[in-house]
């Protein structure tokens, strides 16, 4: 709770200075004709599913972030309900500047100026439904890495100190992260041998799912057995609590494998609807029954 309140509170200086600089924008008379676009680089998580202060995981708390954007043409009060991503931000930023062409490569995103500005009439081509997340584990972050946990009276009204951790019961460098399952004897938010992983979301009018792989190597090699596999239904489990990965048929893992594996390692235009080759989304997944069975339509 300390942390949470202590985040929320250094917001106030963030609004200070998104104040000054529009203030700046509106003295040199050029407000209305600026873009002005509010982001950020990661989600968070605040101790869901018991764990630390952390942002390196596949899951909505870590993969979501704000975007808000002001300027010529933007209705206000709209809202985009197309799936976007940081990597749309730097086309959308050349289309408003001038031209996409200004650079001499086409980039994996695309940009969002069709969905902003009211009277182009492309909203409904966007073409994307699906997006890839990925992260390669750094091994860096303890579970009580923020050191929230020992504020004034916290330790004291927690229990003590947390275990098994740098700011608890181990000094840093007794604070080893183990290969084995269970046998450690630090708790890690980011286990090099457990948190490297890449993902596809699907969201649409029919799905809302999740679909990860995990391999430390980061090979994700084709035909090996990966180490760890997720799939989440978020209509019926929005906390991602439930992994139906192995409740779904054979048909539906090798699909959504196959997808994962083609937006993984598209460039440029290819990545333009989700990973295609051909500007179009071409499978989707229908979820039914009791036991998540996923059919797959061309």
């Amino acid at each position: 709770n300390i942390h949470f309140r202590d985040r929320w509170l250094s917001l106030l200086s963030v609004d200070d200075s998104i104040k000054e600089i529009l203030d700046k924008l509106e003295m040199l008379d050029v407000l209305d004709e600026t873009y002005v676009i509010f982001t950020s680089d990661h989600g968070y998580k605040q101790g869901q599913w018991r764990i630390g202060t952390s942002k390196q995981h596949p899951y909505e708390t870590d993969i979501r972030v704000p975007f808000i954007i002001k300027g010529p043409g933007i209705s206000h009060g709209m809202i985009m309900e197309q799936v976007t991503g940081n990597v749309d931000v730097l086309p959308t930023v050349l289309s408003f500047a001038s031209s996409e062409n200004t650079v001499q490569f086409i980039p994996d995103g695309k940009s969002m100026m069709p969905l902003l500005v009211s009277g182009l009439g492309a909203a409904e081509k966007w073409g994307r439904d699906r997006y890839l997340t990925e992260y390669m584990s750094c091994g860096t972050y303890f579970n009580d890495h923020s050191n929230a946990w020992n504020k004034g009276q916290y330790r004291k009204n927690c229990g003590g100190p947390m275990p098994n951790s740098p700011y608890g019961t181990l000094s840093p460098e007794k604070c080893v992260e183990s290969e084995g399952v269970g046998d450690g004897n630090c708790y890690l938010v980011d286990s090099v041998h457990s948190n490297t992983w890449r993902a596809l979301r699907v969201i649409n009018s029919t799905h809302n799912i999740q679909y990860i792989e995990y391999d430390p190597a980061w090979k994700f090699l084709e035909g090996a057995e990966l180490q760890h596999y997720e799939l989440y239904d978020l209509n019926k489990d929005p906390f991602q609590l439930k992994n139906i990965y192995n409740d779904v048929r054979t048909i539906t893992r090798d699909s959504l494998h196959s997808e994962l594996v083609d937006y993984f390692a598209c460039r440029g235009r290819s990545c333009h609807s989700g990973g295609g080759n051909d500007g179009n989304s071409n499978s989707g997944f229908i979820f039914s029954g009791s036991r998540h069975s996923i059919s797959v339509y061309a």
